[in-house]
């Protein structure tokens, strides 16, 4: 179970939509930005979309100069 704390950015409260359909790639952009070292990126259940064509580094999410980040997917 998500144990939530300041430091938890949830990727829905960013705008994602988790439907499959929806571009959720400015979402991802908005939840990265908020996210702290020593924090936790949490996807709660859903089909989440990355449509952003060759993004940074060639990757859905690019986590530069943070350290001792988690990245927490819903069971």
């Amino acid at each position: 179970s998500l144990i939530t704390t300041s430091n938890t950015v949830i990727f829905r409260d960013y705008g994602a939509v988790g439907d499959g359909v929806t571009d959720d790639s400015a979402a991802l952009k908005a939840a990265q930005a908020a996210l702290t070292s020593g924090g936790t990126l949490y996807f709660p259940d859903g089909d989440y979309r990355f449509a952003q064509q060759n993004p940074a580094g060639n990757a859905a999410i690019l986590l530069k100069g943070l350290s001792d980040v988690t990245v927490e997917f819903a069971p």
